[in-house]
């Protein structure tokens, strides 16, 4: 070598430095060709496989419930559902398929054989839920969305987070593999290239940076696309957790600081036009710090990528924010903060835009079309959380809607008023019971629970629930069942129940309503009684009318012709003639007194007989009563003693009438059952503002039996059969009287030794005396001359004996003209004719009732005026009112009272001088 010239040597050199470099470039190309291969294994069997694995986890874990949600919103048709769930579970398999294709770990391997049944039992998932929608099972999806969708999404995202991190280890383990083949290299070329660094420095530094660049963008590229799906994941398992807004908006962006995918995130929601941060993770207060964002679409900020997604609903993106001018009014805190990018992602709930994610970072041009979608996708899946709380948080307020209305139906179940019961119709028992159907039984609600009706011994009695169970079975309903049922203690009560066949928590039953009706049987049973009784008093009082009617139209004659006799000056009787009438007379008076008897006790019955309570002198009285038993007495043998008189006077509160009655019977009575030669004694005794009236026999008395049997109206305690006369009524009408007047009866009697009777009545002060005593009607005797009336009297009458009575009396008054008309039209005729001083109108005649005659009198005014005397056999109190309303002046009575007649006509007829 020494012999070769300075250009040899050179050209050696040169050679040597050419093969060293070619060499050095030889060594250096396969060493970068292992970089090369190694960033394509990155790419292709770390970076690829992490998008496949993406697509498989989305189809199963985002769009099976996510479709499911929408068809149960009602945002989904079922054809677009099932194209949809096609669509995705065609790509995840496909998707799949290629992913087994790339280069697998044996942990991958592992994992992938996890993995495989549930993405079986996934696909059973799909086909089930297509299945329920072709169905249209809305119960099913319901069931499908809250049991089967976790139990599938959960487990295959545990399994999908494994797979896509152990792709970022083997992505970073190769990553380290290529920087070591780099290494090695470069180690070789320096080793290998050193005599060629100098000629070849600048070309080996080319290349060498060359390839440094593209591995550090390629490690970046694989770094990033790993953080974006460590991002995805970590976003997924957040919305799996997240309960309410506020966590999942401090959640995303702390997520998104913690992955690198931003230096400043917050999220931003819009109130009105200005935006609110509701979440956000590193110096997001220091870069917005006393600025208030207004984010009016015509504003100032209207310009701001913010602004921009929030009124446009697309993601906006600035990736050299320091000099985009929409940004200018942020570019000193951005820079303070390191800001060099940043993008405005809308998020949506219900699908308006709500808000938007907004993320700052420190690298130019750092959001890439891939980093855009991923971040898309990853506002998607926030978006779609919101509608999960939002549906989560109208589920709850429905179920406490529902807690609290079926709280408030229990409150109105116990409340109702009625008996409530549900009994299963498989098992018989009891499942629910009311308030008032417990309180109805006797038995605590809770207590019926779980028991038959019959095990219990209560409701329905074997033939009523036979015919009630195929009434309910013939028509799924029965209305208004009444039936007396069973309660507890062996009582028994009226129910009227409704029942229904009806379906409670997937069971049949029976739900039945009753309504106790005891108390209103026991009132219609009452008002039946009522009406019974009204019926059976109106029938009576019919018969009494009729019977008082029929009797005293005779009576009117027998007594009428007696009196008539006995006056007739003319024609005078013989002695024994006069014994004979006055006998006829006599018994006449009896048989009007048996008459007014019975109808006196009708009228205390119905309430319609009223006394007039007032100070009688009880002496006057009882003298009068003496006075009109002596001749019964004295023809008895019966001796009687005025003890009274002895005592001092009383004046007593009674009807003098009435007392005059009472007394009268009890005196009678006293005469009738006693003995010959025995004697009634009547004394009066004071006792604390009362007055006792005693009076005391010698006669039969009355044993125990009797005494008990005293006060049965028609019961003559076994004396009908001897010879001294009665009907058994008067000592009822005398304590009915009695009872009218405030007073008392007492009696007290022994079977051989006689009776006592006492009377107690109120004492009175005498000032309170008033008034004249009424007396039975002595044999009527004409007046004189001098007295009598005259004018003209129509009588409408159709009995001719009735009219004959009224003849006679009126023949000693040649003054008074009588004119006589047998029907009601007659007498209305002559009526308007005659224009008479007086008409006498009989109640009952042929062609017109008595009211239909004086409401025709009150009709015309030519009678109108006339002064009409209802006369008629007729004397209950109802047909009396009845004649005066309709215009009748006064009402008498048949028989006739010669002497009240006489002295009514005197008053109402203009009086004659003599």
């Amino acid at each position: 070598m020494t012999d070769l010239s300075i250009r040899a040597r050179l050209a050696l050199l040169l050679v040597l430095l050419l093969a060293s470099m070619a060499v050095a470039a030889g060594f250096a190309l396969y060493q970068l060709r292992g970089v090369t291969l190694s960033i394509n294994t990155v790419y292709a069997d770390r970076v690829v496989p992490l998008v496949q694995l993406r697509a498989v986890a989305h189809a199963h874990i985002v769009t099976l419930p996510s479709v499911v949600q929408q068809v149960r919103d009602g945002q989904l048709d079922t054809t677009d559902a099932l194209a949809e769930l096609d669509r995705a579970r065609g790509e995840a398999r496909q998707q799949w398929a290629r992913y087994k294709t790339t280069y697998l770990v044996p942990l991958e391997k592992t994992l992938i054989s996890r993995a495989e049944p549930l993405l079986a039992r996934a696909e059973a998932a799909h086909d089930k839920l297509a299945e329920l929608l072709r169905k249209r099972d809305t119960e099913g999806l319901r069931q499908f969305a809250s049991h089967e969708v976790p139990s599938v999404v959960q487990p295959l995202n545990a399994i999908f987070d494994q797979l896509v991190a152990l792709q970022s280890e083997e992505a970073a383990a190769e990553t380290e593999s290529s920087q070591a083949a780099f290494r090695a290299a470069v180690w070789g070329v320096l080793a290998m290239g050193g005599l060629a660094l100098a000629a070849g420095a600048a070309l080996a530094w080319a290349t060498v940076l060359r390839y440094a660049s593209e591995r550090r963008a390629a490690e970046a590229q694989a770094l990033h696309q790993a953080h974006c799906f460590a991002a995805l994941s970590r976003t997924n398992q957040m919305i799996l957790r997240a309960q309410d807004t506020e966590t999942l908006f401090e959640e995303i962006c702390r997520i998104c600081v913690d992955t690198g995918l931003a230096r400043v995130a917050f999220v931003l929601q819009l109130e009105g036009d200005r935006g609110v941060v509701v979440g956000s993770a590193g110096p997001a207060e220091e870069l917005l710090s006393g600025i208030l964002l207004k984010l009016e679409t015509d504003g100032p900020m209207s310009s701001l990528p913010v602004a921009q997604a929030l009124h446009q609903g697309v993601h906006v993106v600035s990736n050299d924010y320091l000099h985009d001018p929409r940004t200018t009014a942020l570019h000193e805190r951005a820079s303070q903060q390191g800001v060099r990018a940043m993008g405005a992602f809308p998020v949506r709930r219900g699908g308006v835009v709500v808000g938007s994610l907004n993320l700052y970072v420190g690298e130019l041009g750092f959001f890439d079309d891939a980093r855009i979608r991923l971040l898309d996708e990853m506002v998607g899946d926030l978006s779609f959380a919101l509608d999960n709380i939002d549906r989560d948080a109208a589920r709850v307020r429905a179920e406490r809607e529902v807690e609290a209305g079926y709280a408030r139906m229990r409150r109105v179940f116990n409340l109702m008023p009625v008996a409530i019961l549900l009994v299963s119709r498989k098992t018989g028992l009891v499942i629910e019971a009311n308030a008032t159907c417990g309180k109805r039984y006797g038995m605590a609600p809770e207590a019926m629970v779980g028991h038959s009706m019959a095990e219990m011994g209560l409701g329905f009695w074997p033939a009523d629930r036979a015919r009630f169970d195929a009434e309910l079975e013939a028509n799924d309903a029965v209305h208004e069942f009444e039936a007396r049922v069973r309660v507890s203690h062996g009582s028994e009560v009226d129910l009227l129940t409704s029942a229904a066949l009806i379906d409670y928590q997937g069971e049949p039953c029976r739900l039945s309503v009753s309504l106790d009706i005891t108390e209103r049987k026991r009132r219609e049973q009452a008002e039946r009684a009522r009406f019974d009784a009204e019926t059976h008093s109106r029938a009576k009082t019919d018969f009494l009318s009729r019977m008082s009617h029929e009797l005293r139209t005779p009576l009117n004659a027998v007594l009428g012709f007696s009196q008539l006799l006995q006056s007739n000056a003319a024609e005078p009787l013989s002695a024994r003639q006069r014994v004979q009438v006055e006998s006829i007379r006599q018994a006449g008076w009896h048989l009007l007194a048996l008459i007014n008897d019975v109808l006196d006790v009708s009228r205390i019955e119905s309430g319609h007989l009223r006394v007039e309570v007032r100070g009688v002198d009880l002496t006057a009285v009882l003298d009068e009563v003496f006075d009109l038993v002596r001749a019964q007495a004295d023809t008895a043998g019966v001796r009687l003693d005025a003890a009274y008189r002895e005592d001092e006077p009383a004046v007593v509160r009674a009807d003098p009438l009435r007392l005059r009655q009472v007394l009268l019977n009890l005196a009678s009575n006293a005469v009738k059952y006693n003995r010959r030669g025995g004697s009634v004694r009547v004394g009066v005794q004071p006792a604390d503002e009362r007055v006792v009236i005693s009076m005391v026999d010698t006669g039969l008395g009355m044993t125990h039996e009797q005494l008990d049997q005293l006060f049965e109206p028609f019961n003559r305690l076994g004396r009908e059969h001897s010879e001294i006369e009665g009907t058994g009524i008067g000592l009822v009408l005398t304590r009915q009287l009695l009872a009218l007047m405030q007073g008392e009866l007492a009696v007290e009697s022994e079977a051989g030794r006689g009776t006592t009777v006492r009377v107690t009545l109120q004492q009175a002060d005498a000032a309170s005396q008033r008034g004249e005593l009424v007396t039975r009607p002595a044999a009527w005797q004409a007046e004189p001359r001098s007295k009598q009336p005259e004018g003209v009297v129509l009588y409408i009458e159709d009995n001719p004996i009735n009219l004959l009575i009224v003849e006679q009396l009126l023949l000693g008054w040649p003054g008074i003209r009588l004119v006589q008309a047998e029907t009601g039209q007659q007498g209305l005729e002559l009526a308007q004719s005659l224009q008479p001083d007086l008409v006498l109108l009989d109640m009952r005649l042929p062609d017109m009732t008595g009211p239909q005659i004086l409401k025709a009198f009150q009709a015309d005014p030519r009678t109108s005026g006339l002064r009409v005397v209802a006369l008629s056999a007729s004397a209950m109190p109802h047909e009396v009112a009845l004649a005066r309303r309709c215009g009748a002046f006064d009402y008498w009575t048949k028989p006739l009272d010669f002497d009240r007649f006489m002295a009514d006509l005197k008053r109402l007829l203009a009086v004659t001088p003599a």
